[in-house]
Order: C-alpha cells, then sequence, then structure tokens
C-alpha cells in the first residue's frame, strides 16, 4: 500500500483506487476489495485535511492509513454490504468468463437445395436417345427456432470500455417447421462446439453490445436426407446483441452448408433470428 500523504502522491493514489476495487470485486477477492475501499475512504478524508492544511488532522489519517496497513485499523460496518451490492448492480459484465444460454423465438430457416437426376431423352419422333443429368433446384422457406449455450472468455481488466476474447459455442440446435406440414416432419440441425471471437463494448457498467462470430461443423436431418441420418457439413454464425445487466437481446444470422451425396449435391440453409439470451 502506498503510505504517501503529500498532496499530489495522495491524489493520484484516489484515482487509481476505483479501478482496483472494481478489479478485486471483480475476481471475488472481496477482502481486499473490502481493504482498499477502508483506504479510498480514509483517503478522501486525507485530501480534505491536505486542501485545508490541517497537519494535525492529515497525521491522524496517516495514522488510521499505517493501521490499516498492520491490519488494526476497524473497518465500516456497512463497507462489506457496499462492495458486495456494487458487485451485483453491476451483473457479470466486468467478469473475464461468462456462460450464457440464447433462444431466438423468432426466425426464419432458407432452404436451398440442388439434385441431379438423370432422365431419359427422346428426339422429336420419340425415339430414345439416352439419358442425361438434369438440375432440379428446391427453393424452401419456413419458421425457425434456434437454441444455443456457451461461454465466453474476456481478456483484460473488467473496467475496460471495449475488451476482446473468446467464444465457445458448446451447441447449437436448430429446428425448421413448416406450417403446411402440420408441424410433421421437423428439419433439425446440431453442431459440434464451435470457436470464435467476440467483443463487447460497454456504454457503461451494466449495458454493453456484443459482436461475435463462430464456425464449426455442423450435421443435419432434413426432409432433403435421401435418407434418415444426419449429414455433416459447416456452420458459420455472426451475432450481435445488446445486453443489460444477465440479459440481452439480438439478431442472428447462421449459413449451414452441407456436404454432398448421391442425390443431394449441394443443400444450403440460412437462419435469420432474433433471439433472446441470459448470461450467467
Amino acid at each position: 500500500m502506498n503510505l504517501a500523504i503529500s498532496q499530489n502522491s495522495n491524489a493520484d493514489r484516489l484515482k487509481e483506487l476505483p479501478a482496483l476495487i472494481d478489479e478485486a470485486a471483480n475476481n471475488k477477492n472481496y477482502e481486499l476489495a473490502l481493504k482498499l475501499e477502508d483506504e479510498l475512504a480514509i483517503r478522501e478524508k486525507l485530501q480534505v485535511a491536505i486542501d485545508e492544511e490541517d497537519y494535525e488532522r492529515a497525521t491522524e489519517l496517516r495514522e488510521d492509513l499505517y493501521a490499516l496497513e498492520n491490519g488494526e485499523y476497524k473497518r465500516s460496518e456497512s463497507n462489506e454490504v457496499d462492495v458486495a451490492k456494487n458487485d451485483g448492480e453491476h451483473g457479470n459484465s466486468k467478469q473475464n468468463a461468462v456462460f450464457y444460454l440464447d433462444f431466438a423465438f423468432l426466425g426464419l430457416n432458407n432452404y436451398q437445395n440442388t439434385t441431379i437426376d438423370i432422365v431419359d431423352s427422346y428426339d422429336q419422333n420419340g425415339n430414345y436417345i439416352g439419358s442425361k443429368e438434369k438440375t432440379v433446384i428446391t427453393n424452401r422457406s419456413m419458421f425457425g427456432l434456434n437454441f444455443k449455450l456457451g461461454h465466453k472468455f474476456y481478456m483484460g481488466p473488467g473496467d475496460r470500455k471495449l475488451r476482446v476474447g473468446l467464444d465457445i459455442n458448446y451447441l447449437t440446435l436448430n429446428v425448421g417447421i413448416s406450417l403446411d406440414d402440420d408441424f410433421v416432419l421437423p428439419n433439425l440441425a446440431f453442431t459440434t462446439p464451435c470457436p470464435g471471437f467476440v467483443a463487447t463494448y460497454h456504454f457503461n457498467e451494466t449495458m454493453g453490445l456484443d459482436l461475435q462470430a463462430n464456425t464449426g461443423v455442423v450435421f443435419t436431418l432434413t426432409e432433403f436426407n435421401e435418407y434418415p441420418i444426419p449429414i455433416p457439413g459447416f456452420i458459420v454464425n455472426p451475432q450481435a446483441r445488446f445486453w443489460y445487466k444477465n440479459v440481452g437481446i439480438g439478431l442472428q444470422y447462421t449459413y449451414y452448408k452441407v456436404n454432398s451425396r448421391e442425390t443431394i449435391r449441394n443443400l444450403r440453409m440460412n437462419h435469420f433470428g432474433l433471439f433472446f439470451g441470459v448470461r450467467f
């Protein structure tokens, strides 16, 4: 602890303490946070004494700083409550690891399926002349639900305005439901863990904006499959989220591309969704 009491050194220390208190509380080191809260309270009084040239009072407060350093200072009863309260009011925006659950309750799935069929060809007289390939393109849209869970790992102090980090999307489950088919045979897609990057900007201590993008392996089981087995492919998923404390709302886009099969040459799916999320 810096125990200097000159006007300049005390003022500099006063500027440092709020960030140090937030960092200690964010790291759940409440003992250190309480000690720094006490130091801040003492130094604020000390600054007043210095400004008023009350050197007797300044000496008393310096002794309080020494007592605090040696563990002999009696802490204010309200400090412990205040530190815990402030940490709770900020939500989890300053944590370095945040677990999240997202649910896209309003979404659209667009499927673009290209198949190649073998058809017989005849001349104008009706004589068979052979077979040839014919490309058939199917474009279909339907209602889409999307569920996602993962972890964000931010780097740097929690009091920074802009923070970047890694995002691990443990699972994404997409369900495409055709209202014309009476909810029969939903189109499913699910992923393996998908890594990505995230950047968050803090408007203040309780709200901000997240931008992230993930990619990985996806398996689809749709009405376009030749056989009722999941088919692998890859996925790209950017999204933007506005968060307030532990909740958020945002927009997501997901691009799916499925590997080719004998009769499924190219299956693409685009998902657009409005989602609601929570953070822990």
